[in-house]
């Protein structure tokens, strides 16, 4: 059974492959047979019609929902085919003439500046562009790779442009220019020129198989072909050619039929003549058994009497019907017939439209008249007019139950019967979930009798190279093929009607075994010997954790590490002075991994004495000499055994926040041997945090916590000032030689001070033992910032604050201070906690020690300003 997980969501639709279902009489059609796959039944109705903006020539094409058309502006446009709304529009620069060909999402536009250009069905993008050097009327035809279409003036061939490499393949000579349009028979390009010659070439070489002179000239029309007959109009006459020349030689195989206006043109008034007569044919179309053109007769007439001189064109467009299997006319009809003065009234280009089935009728649109004509296929009765807004050069076509035809103003008309096609497929399932295994795609019926078009793609396009496509008369489709896990597959489907009208594409889409986005903003920060790393978060629903593989650059990464639902972690063990590179993975709750993340980081050491670097602080210690300090930067140190600081040698950190100490067993952590100082550190985790077996040992801006036995311990004697000792199993400080203990915070500890000690100026809240209590002692607990962190700076009103010895300097302390020291490990450091804001007529906070003569209004007398002043400069002995 298929599980579907989770949502997720593909935000659009790129451009995909197209078969041309909806206009074959205008497109994949390699016989030129112009014939729809579909009827229009009953009334025929105008919808609204809608303007493109250019002057057209050529014709409209219907493919995958789009209507594209091309504009003698050089301009190609794509309509939605449903209600003609816009899409897109691409400029070319030059006069578009031929109609262009769509094929599985790409339009082939030849140019009269000598190109063809592809463009993207979906949005118009230009993909690639080949140069032919003609002025290229010739609508291309496909046949695999190869794009064959007749170059244009002043070139004399026709041409094979190779798709993949977008450039002209093949090209061979003919006798003349051509603007017709080639068709595919039997492994041939079958192609007309204006010397009236029907060539036949090879396809893989365009080497010529066998030519045929008609004895007239093909101008635009474009050869039918019909199994093995090709039907081409040249001049005003109608030839059948078979398609295999050695059956040329039977009699009857090659035939032609006269095409004559007469009797339906009358003749001349008297005292006029018809000097001559040209003629413009349009390409011919199947329409059941017959096949359907028209041929615009162009009178060149003199009026004014025999001076042989043409001041006047009459021009008479006819529709002709031949019966193949008789070699005759079956009916003709006149379309229309205007007078023009000149040869600016003839249409141009030779164009005259080609006709359409619409099953019981033909329907025509006339060069001459504004006018769309509906003839019955029987016998070329006239049937529904339809008034246009100008006559038309483009051919008319038939897609999803309706007609459409552009004028030569460019407005796009359409027209429908009593069938409307499909609307859009509704209930796309699986849509937008993740699936375990592949799905069996379903939707709802559309319209009784319809059969569907399924596509899937593996790169979100559908009318461009799909992956796999399938028709079926049901509402549901099995995958016959291996899909791929990790993979976002877009699916879609169309109706299509009994009558052969499709509807609009609808799409969905699945994933399967998706795996997690991938977290983002990685970052390393260098510590000694270690690099901590953090990111955000992938945005994936369903992240189970973090995957770390590491290893030092270049070579190869160490095998992976789960870090769990987490967005930092610290990578310890690493070399000093080595470069590392760190790759960071997403892993969802299937186990999935998403593509890594990567940075590169180089651990640097945070241990020195002098400049000189040290990898441990145990080999700082044994490499100090006296009077030396070790200094320690901002990190956090793991210890794994007892640090001896010689005589005189001084241990410093940046404060008792960032530069932190750890220990990984139960050993004493730091022994002092006489005349040292540790201070502005945290140290936590072992027995004894400094044990003082000297004299003179000066332990200061400490925070000692979480000993097993105790913070301090002093054997010799030892001053602990302003130090934040908390936590410790058996005491706070304990001292069995000699101790000074002031300004400090002592709580949570078996006991906070014992033995031999001179406490003053301490909170002690955890009690004493043998210690007798001093000036300024407390008892009362101190809340810190986060104690569960490690951060052990007071919160704000604490009893702490501004309680140190009055005589001990606060300089360092930001404002307001309250002119006095605060206890504890940050006491006269910039990370001391501030004094609570009162109204007080006294010192401001921001001028505590030196408010006194510094020009500032206040109530104070000056002589007591200048004595405090002296006070504050008293305290300052550290």
């Amino acid at each position: 059974m298929i599980g579907p997980r989770r949502a997720f969501w593909v935000i659009a639709l790129l451009a995909a492959p197209a078969m041309g279902d909806d206009w074959t009489h205008l497109g994949l059609d390699a016989g030129r047979t112009r014939e729809p796959g579909e009827s229009i039944t009953g009334t025929i109705t105008a919808l609204p019609a809608v303007a493109t903006g250019s002057e057209s020539a050529a014709s409209p094409v219907a493919a995958d929902g789009f209507l594209v058309t091309t504009g003698l502006d050089g301009k190609v446009r794509a309509f939605q085919e449903s209600d003609r709304s816009p899409l897109w529009t691409t400029e070319l620069g030059y006069s578009i003439i031929a109609t262009p060909l769509v094929d599985r999402g790409r339009v082939y536009v030849p140019c009269t500046n000598g190109t063809v250009s592809v463009l993207r069905l979906a949005d118009g993008a230009i993909l690639w562009t080949a140069r032919t050097g003609g002025a290229d009327r010739s609508s291309p035809v496909l046949s695999g790779t190869k794009l064959y279409l007749g170059s244009g003036f002043p070139n004399t061939e026709a041409v094979a442009i190779d798709t993949g490499t977008h450039a002209v393949a093949r090209s061979t000579p003919l006798e003349q220019v051509t603007s017709s349009s080639p068709a595919l028979a039997g492994g041939k390009v079958i192609l007309g020129c204006n010397s009236g010659r029907v060539y036949a070439l090879d396809a893989p070489t365009l080497a010529e198989a066998w030519s045929y002179p008609t004895g007239g000239t093909m101008g635009p029309s474009s050869p039918l072909v019909d199994g093995s007959s090709v039907y081409v109009l040249s001049g005003s006459t109608f030839h059948r050619v078979d398609v295999d020349s050695s059956a040329w030689a039977k009699p009857g195989v090659n035939w032609t039929i006269p095409l004559v206006d007469s009797p339906l043109f009358s003749p001349p008034p008297p005292g006029a003549s018809v000097l001559w007569v040209d003629w413009a044919a349009s390409s011919p179309a199947k329409a059941g058994g017959l096949i359907v053109f028209t041929v615009r007769f162009n009178y060149h007439m003199d009026l004014s009497g025999p001076d042989g001189v043409a001041d006047t064109r009459i021009l008479r467009e006819v529709a002709f019907a031949i019966e193949p299997a008789f070699k005759s006319i079956a009916w003709q009809a006149l379309l229309g017939e205007i007078t023009v003065p000149d040869m600016d009234g003839i249409p141009p280009y030779h164009l005259s439209p080609a006709p359409v089935s619409v099953g019981t009728g033909i329907a025509f649109a006339s060069s001459v008249t504004p006018s769309l004509q509906i003839l019955s296929a029987a016998d070329g009765s006239a049937g529904p007019t339809f008034a246009l807004d100008a006559a038309c050069l483009a051919s008319p076509i038939v897609a999803n139950a309706r007609i459409l035809v552009l004028t030569r103003a460019g407005t796009l008309h359409a027209f429908q019967g009593t069938n409307a096609p499909p609307g859009a497929v509704t209930g796309l399932a699986p849509n937008g979930i993740e699936l375990d295994s592949p799905p069996t795609l379903s939707w709802s019926a559309a319209k009784p009798g319809a059969t569907y078009r399924v596509r899937l793609a593996a790169d979100g396009e559908v009318l461009m190279d799909w992956d796999w496509e399938a028709t079926t008369a049901g509402t549901s489709v099995a995958l016959p093929l291996t899909l791929a896990n990790g993979v976002v597959y877009t699916w879609a489907v169309r109706a299509r009607d009994a009558l052969g009208a499709c509807g609009p594409w609808s799409v969905a889409s699945f994933g399967l075994n998706l795996p997690p986005q991938p977290p983002s903003a990685l970052s390393a920060v260098p510590k000694h010997q270690k690099v901590l790393l953090s990111w955000n978060a992938s945005p994936s629903s369903n992240v189970a954790g973090y995957q770390l593989q590491y290893g030092p650059t270049p070579g190869a990464l160490g095998a992976p590490v789960s870090l769990g639902l987490v967005t930092s972690t610290a990578v310890t063990g690493l070399a000093n002075g080595t470069l590392y590179t760190f790759e960071l993975r997403a892993v969802d709750d299937d186990g999935d991994l998403s593509t890594p993340v990567r940075v590169r980081a180089m651990p640097v050491s945070l241990i020195s004495i002098g400049g000189t670097s040290y990898d441990t602080l145990a080999a700082a210690a044994l490499a100090a000499l006296p009077g030396q300090t070790i200094q320690l930067d901002a990190d956090t140190f793991s210890l794994a055994g007892t640090v001896h600081l010689g005589p005189s040698v001084h241990l410093r950190g940046l404060d008792a926040l960032v530069t932190q100490l750890q220990a990984s067993g139960a050993f004493d952590m730091i022994v002092g041997e006489g005349g040292n100082s540790i201070g502005l550190l945290s140290i936590s985790g072992g027995s004894v945090g400094v044990r003082a077996r000297g004299r003179g040992l000066r332990i200061f801006n400490l925070v000692i916590r979480g000993m097993s036995d105790a913070g301090v311990l002093v054997e010799g004697d030892a001053l602990v000032v302003n130090d934040t000792i908390v936590g410790n199993a058996n005491a706070g400080v304990r001292s069995t030689g000699s101790a000074v203990v002031r300004n400090a915070i002592v709580q949570g500890n078996g006991v906070g001070l014992a033995g031999s000690i001179v406490s003053s100026f301490n909170d002690v809240s955890d009690g004493t033992s043998g210690v007798a209590t001093g000036a300024g002692s407390k008892a009362d607990p101190v809340t810190f910032l986060d104690a569960a962190a490690g951060d052990y700076r007071e919160a704000p009103s604490q009893p702490s604050l501004d309680a140190g010895d009055p005589a001990d300097d606060f300089s360092q302390e930001p404002a307001p201070n309250g002119g006095r020291i605060n206890m504890g490990a940050f006491g006269n450091t910039p990370l001391a906690a501030t004094s609570p804001v009162a109204a007080s007529s006294g010192p401001s906070s921001s001028n505590r020690a030196c408010s006194a003569g510094a020009g500032l209004a206040s109530p104070v007398p000056a002589a007591l300003a200048a004595l405090a002043l002296l006070a504050a400069f008293l305290r300052r002995r550290r």
